[in-house]
């Protein structure tokens, strides 16, 4: 039978924590583990954690503040799934989210990957926004709408042989496995809000520096290996100073 492995990385959740892993508690599938990883938690976190400890399908444990590419190496060492998912520690779970990706992976055996639509919320649970992703081999034909690097189901042998997350950008993982799988392995998109992304003023998202170096560099590693095999070519992008979108935009 099909074990999933969830991880939740921690550090300072102590508001959201508890409504993270009730929510995997409550999955409609069972076959489940649940791997908290607190990376040096400063807050209570912790001791909120602890409650959960003695249901023998939760396993919980403590870094150093290694960050969080290092925290999803860790969980994918110690996982036992065959198929393993990442829950931030202030994000939420759908019930039905396990059951309904695991059935496409049972109905389809060449499936690396998948990832599902999600409802953003503000600190205080309320409705911000429902995001939605086209499939990247049907629909978007450029294949440039990666997935939230949260509450993507991988298979977990598949990720390992890619050589597992980036421990050198701190940010963006999402995009970096998903450019990496894209070209190789079937990956799919359920058009079904299925998690609750939690937006507030600590989140990673709020770096946009950080955001912006890891992409420069997923793309130009991803463009070293792709112009090895294509003729090199100049591209001249007229831009205009003053745009509508982006202040100074050509810059």
């Amino acid at each position: 039978m099909t074990k999933v492995s969830v991880y939740i990385p921690c550090c300072n959740h102590s508001r959201y924590i508890n409504q993270s892993i009730k929510s995997v508690l409550k999955q409609t599938f069972k076959n489940w583990e649940l791997i908290i990883i607190d990376d040096n938690t400063k807050d209570k976190s912790l001791k909120k954690k602890k409650s959960f400890k003695k249901k023998n399908k939760i396993k919980i444990f403590k870094t150093t503040g290694i960050g969080l590419p290092k925290v999803c190496n860790l969980a994918i060492k110690k996982s036992t799934g065959d198929l393993i998912i990442r829950l931030d520690g202030d994000d939420i779970f759908n019930e039905n989210i396990l059951e309904i990706m695991v059935n496409y992976f049972k109905k389809e055996k060449n499936l690396t990957m998948i990832y599902p639509d999600y409802i953003k919320i503000d600190q205080w649970g309320n409705t911000l926004s429902y995001e939605t992703r086209n499939s990247p081999y049907i629909i978007d034909k450029i294949n440039d709408i990666p997935p939230n690097g949260a509450c993507m189901m991988i298979r977990k042998k598949i990720l390992l042989e890619s050589g597992g997350y980036r421990e050198d950008l701190g940010a963006q993982d999402g995009l970096d496995i998903w450019s990496r799988l894209k070209d190789k392995h079937k990956i799919k998109n359920v058009s079904l809000p299925l998690f609750y992304y939690r937006q507030h003023q600590h989140n990673l998202t709020s770096n946009k520096k950080l955001i912006e170096t890891a992409r420069k560099r997923i793309k130009k590693d991803a463009a070293k290996k792709k112009l090895k095999k294509l003729t090199p070519i100049i591209c001249i992008l007229p831009c205009r100073r003053h745009f509508y979108f982006k202040e100074n935009l050509w810059n």
